[in-house]
């Protein structure tokens, strides 16, 4: 049980070192032709996932948002007008606001923003780990299908040479 846990956590690893994270990229990914390995496989289906890409740009949004919210309030410029095509002189007033935050509210909006970051980061993570387990689980059943395959023809060859 514990060599099955450290191989998992070394295959993990492997993962994350050999595949693409958050990236998000406008290049068009060209499949690969001929026979396709696992990784080449996981690759595949990493950068052609439409999901995928809809949540990397989530993430980095979200990331937006922090910076954002680091920012003071702008600040709010009004102009009125009075006896504007009326009788008598013309008044003009410009005013000029700041708000103040106190009671630490852009560190509380700010923490915010980063909480739903790293939600909107777990959350690719759990696509991403989706879009993995499903094309792994595919390219099993493939090799599962292949093997079989293989063995129906070698018995079928064989009866018949009898």
């Amino acid at each position: 049980c514990v060599n099955d846990t450290a191989t998992t956590e070394i295959y993990t690893l492997s993962l994350h070192a050999a595949l693409p994270i958050y990236e998000v990229s406008d290049e068009t990914y060209v499949e690969p032709v001929g026979s396709l390995s696992l990784r080449d496989a996981l690759v595949a289906a990493l950068m052609g996932s439409p999901n995928l890409a809809a949540i990397g740009y989530e993430v980095r949004a979200r990331e937006a948002e922090i910076l954002q919210a680091g920012f003071n309030p702008n600040p709010i410029v009004a102009v009125e007008w009075e006896n504007f095509g009326g009788s008598g002189e013309l008044e003009t007033t410009l005013a000029l606001s700041q708000l103040v935050e106190l009671g630490g509210k852009r560190t509380k909006r700010m923490r915010i923003a980063q909480f739903e970051s790293a939600i909107a980061g777990w959350d690719y993570e759990i696509r991403r780990i989706d879009v993995l387990t499903k094309t792994a689980t595919d390219y099993i059943g493939l090799l599962a299908s292949k093997r079989r395959h293989r063995i129906a023809t070698e018995i079928l060859d064989r009866k018949s040479v009898v």
